[in-house]
């Protein structure tokens, strides 16, 4: 397993090492945590580092914008690479099913005060056909393959839905197939048919100024541990605390004049 290129986030580096290579019988690992306690950092992090971890295409999705059900397909398909979803491009280069406008005229009048009743008749939705085409080739993979869910409470209804019902449902049935998912809320499996290859796994606070200083003096080795205790009294959030060292290592790089 490569060495996490965070402080103190051995743990989570281990348990996703650890599905990816059938070590633990949970494919999907549901990651929950207050804001600022770092997740999207350990996500970028685990993404960088998933070939060593053993997964062969990993697609990071960011769902704090809402996303439709459909541009979240598209950005696993483009992650994935058109070799891998050969059904999704197909069902991507099929134009829109039409629409048929049925109009009754049962009370229509003469005159500017007609009544006409109007009612679309839509015959199947493209953004319904690519995303059961995307299913359909995850089903048929043949290389591990990750897939990381960032800010899960902020998904519209109708995404978590689907994610719910489809899509993580889809990963108990495709051995090849993992998924993280992340956010200040996350699914609850209690009621789901796939709960049981799922982990709930809660992202502790670090707290450790050992655990910072390793990682610190790893990225810029200039750094002292005695800056970064008097730092950590005064920022509690691990993004801040990140930010700090990157500028602090950036500034430490710069010749002196």
């Amino acid at each position: 397993m490569p060495a996490p290129s965070l402080a103190d986030r051995k743990t989570e580096f281990e348990l996703c090492s650890k599905m990816l290579n059938g070590e633990i019988s949970e494919r999907i690992l549901l990651i929950e945590a207050p804001s600022k306690q770092g997740k999207s950092t350990l996500l970028a992090a685990l993404a960088v580092a998933s070939r060593q971890l053993g997964a062969k295409h990993c697609a990071v999705i960011e769902l704090k914008n809402c996303p439709p059900i459909r541009d979240v397909c598209r950005q696993i398909a483009q992650e994935m690479g058109r070799k891998a979803c050969p059904l999704y491009s197909e069902a991507l280069a099929k134009p829109d099913a039409p629409v048929t406008v049925h109009a009754s005229l049962a009370k229509a009048r003469i005159g500017d005060r007609s009544e006409v009743m109007v009612q679309p008749v839509i015959h199947g939705s493209g953004a319904e056909r690519v995303a059961e085409a995307l299913l359909a080739d995850l089903g048929d993979l043949n290389l591990p393959t990750l897939l990381i869910f960032d800010t899960y409470e902020k998904a519209g209804h109708d995404l978590q839905q689907w994610m719910t019902g489809q899509l993580l449902p889809a990963v108990r049935r495709q051995s090849l197939l993992f998924a993280v998912v992340a956010g200040i809320e996350v699914p609850d499996v209690k009621d789901l048919g796939w709960g049981a290859c799922a982990r709930h796994h809660q992202l502790n606070v670090i707290e450790s100024a050992d655990d910072w200083h390793s990682y610190a003096v790893a990225r810029f080795p200039g750094i002292e541990r005695s800056h970064l205790e008097v730092v950590l009294e005064g920022l509690s959030d691990p993004e801040s605390i990140y930010n700090w060292i990157e500028n602090k290592g950036r500034a430490l790089r710069q010749p002196a004049h």
